[in-house]
């Protein structure tokens, strides 16, 4: 047990220290040595746990994931909440736990970065789908919601969401941002069956972005 513990204790301390060069100098120009100096370490080492640079980004990707993952089925879990409160709470990053993900987040929108930024899409639509349908399931009991297929229309939500508004994908004018947000508003409002105007608060925080 002691082992595996130790395993999994080094290969955090080298994703630490992963995460950190890749938000202060960018993935590109942070070499292996450069992670070597920050764990202290040797290449016979670091090769033991990571076949490359590459590996460790993916790494650290997958370990925001599974945060962010984590704290959704948390919000998710609670009894005391409405299955609308826990959707605004999701949805909306009511997260604290990840505040200082930003800088990482933000380096996986750099252009260079494509691979890895498409991976944390593809894998945070996998993560919280099961999450959000089981809220969406909640407000069908509830009555706030009418879905007849909760998990699918999750997924076309958020891969919606998440390609549509991310700004390392698309360059949309403020003026596109907000009709566009309307109309993503709307879809949500049919496909989960709930009432106008229930899903302002998502409309409102993108034109709080862009000012509007």
């Amino acid at each position: 047990m002691g082992t595996y513990r130790n395993y999994n204790d080094r290969v955090n301390e080298i994703l630490d220290a992963g995460e950190r060069l890749f938000s202060q100098k960018g993935y590109e120009k942070t070499t292996v040595n450069d992670i070597l100096k920050q764990v202290e370490i040797g290449k016979g080492t670091f090769y033991h746990y990571f076949d490359s640079k590459e590996e460790v980004m993916d790494g650290v990707v997958m370990r925001v994931v599974d945060q962010f993952s984590e704290a959704a089925r948390e919000i998710a879990d609670d009894a005391d909440l409405t299955a609308h409160e826990k959707f605004a709470r999701i949805v909306m990053g009511d997260l604290g736990s990840l505040r200082d993900k930003e800088p990482m987040i933000d380096e996986l929108h750099q252009v260079e970065n494509a691979k890895m930024h498409q991976k944390s899409i593809v894998e945070s639509i996998i993560g919280l789908t099961p999450t959000l349908g089981q809220v969406i399931r909640q407000g069908n009991a509830e009555g706030t919601f009418h879905s007849k297929y909760p998990e699918q229309t999750v997924e076309i939500l958020l891969v919606a969401n998440q390609f549509l508004f991310d700004s390392g994908i698309f360059s949309w004018k403020a003026e596109e941002i907000v009709e566009k947000a309307e109309a993503f508003v709307y879809s949500m409002e049919v496909l989960l069956g709930t009432e106008p105007g229930s899903f302002n608060y998502i409309l409102e925080y993108y034109k709080g972005e862009i000012g509007g």
